[in-house]
């Protein structure tokens, strides 16, 4: 599955079940991984500048 239909999803998600300032935040913070990672797979090795700035925060 690529990055771009798991946001569709979460956002789907967030539309119908949440409150519209939690919907606006994940639409602020998704649109910036968006696009960096649009086009990745979930699970690839993924050498982009927003998925290296999200793996060093996790470490």
């Amino acid at each position: 599955m690529k990055v771009s239909q798991s946001v569709d999803f979460h956002l789907q998600y967030h539309r119908a079940n949440s409150k519209k300032n939690t919907l606006k935040t994940c639409e602020l913070v998704l649109v910036d991984l968006l696009r960096d990672l649009a086009n990745e797979t979930l699970g690839q090795q993924c050498t982009s500048p927003g998925h290296m700035l999200l793996a060093a925060r996790d470490e």
